[in-house]
């Protein structure tokens, strides 16, 4: 009986040396793939922000020859020439999304999956709908050159140079702050909340934009400059976005040193 014994003996544990070993590499693999899957996920993102201002851009441009050439027009403010960027009509958001085929109740086209839900809201009697991007259909003007009757936004499809940006990912300063971390905005969370989306560090990476040709593509952060502004309850509100300079005029491009990201 003694002999079997010692012809099987019992298997040996693991050692807590072992132990601590497996668990060493298991803490460096989670770290080597962890930001491997945040970037992995980042890029998907992009990519369905990408997709939702495609879907934008085919709406504006499907919306137009129905009414006039003109794609649909932003949200002025009330002193013009205003526009702030961030809300539309709920008639416009409704009728682009019977153009696109996009159920009225369904605006998750409308907001950059990186940024907060939408909700609606009533301003001066009419309702509209935060949304998760800027936009600059319609604006006649840019505040940088305010009573100068100028801009370079989509107005009519017609008229509108092909570079002209009509959407954007939502990269905008509140105070000189990025708008998602300046603490009085907290009960604005839906038009400022997670901004800038997509981010480098505490900084921006960068973001999305629909030209009036129904092209979109990423547009890094380093080429944007603040076009826009507008006098917002809760500070000055600064939107930076991406334009082709061609048909600039010597006004705008002398101001353009002015207008870049800091």
């Amino acid at each position: 009986m003694q002999n079997d014994q010692k012809k099987h003996p019992s298997k040996a544990a693991f050692t807590l040396i072992e132990l601590l070993v497996v668990i060493a590499i298991i803490a460096i693999l989670a770290a080597i793939l962890l930001p491997v899957l945040a970037t992995a996920q980042e890029r998907a993102k992009r990519v369905q922000c990408l997709g939702n201002l495609r879907q934008i851009g085919i709406g504006a441009l499907t919306y137009a020859p129905d009414y006039n050439d003109r794609v649909p027009p932003g949200n002025q403010g009330l002193s013009s020439p205003q526009y702030v960027q961030v809300a539309l009509d709920l008639s416009i958001v409704d009728a682009m999304s019977s153009y696109m085929k996009v159920a009225t109740n369904n605006h998750s086209i409308w907001t950059c999956p990186n940024r907060n839900p939408l909700a609606p809201y009533i301003a001066a009697g009419v309702p509209q709908l935060y949304i998760g991007y800027a936009y600059m259909g319609g604006m006649t003007n840019w505040s940088v050159l305010t009573g100068k009757a100028a801009g370079w936004s989509p107005v009519k499809v017609s008229t509108s140079k092909p570079w002209w940006v009509l959407g954007a990912d939502e990269n905008m300063k509140i105070a000189g702050v990025w708008a998602g971390q300046y603490t009085p905005a907290a009960p604005y969370a839906y038009e400022y909340g997670n901004v800038p989306p997509h981010k480098k560090g505490n900084d921006s990476a960068g973001g999305n934009e629909v030209f009036i040709d129904g092209s979109a593509r990423w547009c890094r952060w380093q080429t944007m400059h603040n076009f826009n502004d507008w006098p917002g309850v809760v500070g000055t509100v600064q939107v930076f976005w991406y334009q082709d300079q061609t048909d600039f005029n010597a006004n705008l491009l002398s101001l353009l040193p002015t207008l870049w990201p800091n």
